[in-house]
């Protein structure tokens, strides 16, 4: 589709001009100030090493998979266009003048890398909210597509709402200083916005945000082959240094250049490049942080050069196209070992294509998602908990086989706190003749058999201090065979347990006994 004349898109090759970004101070909105966390930040989240080492050994045999996959099966590297699509406010409205540094940006996503740039500006002429949407809607409409990868780039002021978990971008801090702005108090809304490329969009998509909070996102919920991350200039709850020399853009430009010159050609993952960020003494003390933005997928984005020449662009375009899958295989390999080097890929790349093409399947490509190391079995702990659990049986029988006599047996209930006799009204005048006395006796009696309950049914029976032969009324039937049920199904499921917890002994030291004798 060819872009109507005057849109972005139209001149996205040309030279652009570009304008603003986030704050190094505080990042709070015009009437967001109590939302947004300007005391005591907390200090920035360290990966741990175990699992920093986890991620760069991942990434080091993804760049090797895909690699030799390609070279293997004589297919094109990367990707077939590389859209990036900037974010800025309009320079009137830019507080924080970001103008020199964005186009530094630009000229090295365009002339050194050859990406398609496209430049937007939001201003006060109408809602930020739906410029930001109606901008990003054009862009996915023009460069989406499976064999692409988009980049969305956005720089200046930022706050997190912490009653709606909102990331909000704004111009300024306050609009005192822009008379006549109708819409300069207001927000772009990046939650919002970014559910676009969540949900829908075919391309591998990186969001770079130099901002404030910017890692303040929660974590997607769409399981898709696809790869969605983030690069956040701040750590949760953290703000950034401003434009200028210590500023989270140029770091990446500096670290961009160096993978470029390093790599050459090749790619290189999104995990290199913040660590080549991170590497720079002034960014030491607020580190950047990649984020995986889908539920799951260890898969890298992997920057690299497009080739220089339209020509040959163009033609690998059309073999990037020519590879678009039909169906997707996934398969899971559990390995009998933690070891996993260049030579086992170089044999895999090389054996398994051959195997889909005797089985008759015409294969387009095999990517690389992740390698997992599982925990090691334990096999001490695994005997201490079934010590416990044996100990737990030996307890819970006996307290069973009493709770199930108690229940044949009846049982008393205690009629102390039974209301007292009433009391016999006074007779008029003084005459305490025996005849009176008498009938007072028996009138006693008589109410105080009244105020007694009946005997109580199912198996009870009334306590009575001067009576202790009365019998007790039999259990029914049928609570009776329901209390021997009852019995019937809690000693099974202790027999079921007991084998289960056997099995799993077994089952460990077979598991530890053939891993001795398998190698990868």
């Amino acid at each position: 589709m060819i872009p109507r004349r005057g849109s972005p898109y139209a001149a996205a090759n040309a030279p652009l001009a570009m304008l603003r970004r986030r704050s190094d101070t505080q990042p709070m909105g015009p009437q967001r100030a109590a939302s947004t966390r300007e005391a005591a930040a907390p200090v920035a989240h360290k990966p741990s090493v175990s699992k920093t080492e986890e991620r760069e050994t991942n990434e080091k045999l993804q760049e090797q998979w895909s690699d030799a996959i390609c070279r293997n099966m004589n297919l094109p590297k990367g990707y077939a266009q590389v859209a990036v699509l900037i974010v800025k406010w309009a320079e009137h409205l830019d507080e924080l003048r970001t103008a020199e540094e964005v186009e530094k940006l630009t000229e090295v996503f365009r002339d050194d890398f050859h990406y398609v740039t496209v430049t937007v500006s939001l201003d006060d002429n109408s809602s930020p909210q739906h410029q930001l949407v109606h901008e990003i809607t054009g862009f996915l409409k023009h460069f989406d597509d499976p064999n692409n990868l988009l980049i969305i780039y956005y720089t200046g002021h930022a706050g997190f709402d912490e009653d709606t978990g909102e990331l909000e971008f704004y111009a300024r801090k306050t609009s005192e200083d822009i008379p006549g702005a109708r819409y300069a108090a207001q927000c772009a809304g990046w939650n919002s916005a970014e559910s676009l490329f969540l949900q829908g969009t075919q391309a591998d998509t990186l969001a770079i945000l130099d901002t404030c909070y910017a890692s303040n996102v929660t974590k997607g919920a769409q399981d898709t082959g696809r790869a969605y991350q983030l690069l956040a200039a701040s750590g949760p709850g953290r703000m950034t240094a401003g434009p200028g020399r210590k500023s989270f853009t140029t770091a990446m430009i500096e670290s961009l250049k160096e993978c470029l010159n390093e790599n050459g050609h090749k790619p290189f993952s999104l995990w290199k490049l913040s660590s080549k960020i991170n590497e720079k003494q002034y960014r030491r003390q607020n580190p950047c942080f990649p984020h995986d933005r889908l539920k799951k997928h260890d898969r890298q984005i992997e920057l690299a050069p497009l080739k220089g020449k339209r020509s040959e662009r163009d033609e690998n375009k059309m073999a990037l196209m020519q590879r678009t899958s039909a169906a997707d295989l996934t398969l899971r390999f559990a390995l009998g070992s933690k070891s996993f080097t260049r030579e086992h890929i170089e044999k895999l790349t090389r054996e398994l294509p051959k195997a889909y093409e005797s089985a008759g399947l015409k294969l387009q490509r095999i990517d690389w998602v992740g390698l997992e190391e599982r925990p090691p079995i334990d096999f001490r702990s695994t005997v201490t908990a079934f010590s416990v659990a044996h100990r737990w049986l030996q307890r819970a029988l006996p307290n069973r086989k009493r709770s199930a006599r108690l229940q044949e047996e009846p049982f008393r209930v205690v009629t102390d706190d039974l209301p007292p006799p009433r009391e016999l009204p006074q007779p008029h005048g003084a005459s305490t003749n025996v005849e009176t006395a008498a009938l007072n006796n028996t009138e006693l009696d008589s109410m105080h058999a009244e105020a007694t309950p009946p005997a109580l049914e199912r198996g009870t029976h009334r306590q009575d201090p001067d009576d202790s032969n009365l019998d007790a009324v039999p259990t029914p039937p049928r609570e009776q065979a329901v209390s021997d049920k009852i019995g019937s199904v809690a000693q099974v499921t202790a027999a079921v347990i007991g084998m289960g917890l056997l099995s799993c002994v077994t089952t460990v030291l077979c598991t530890r006994a053939a891993l001795k004798s398998f190698r990868l």
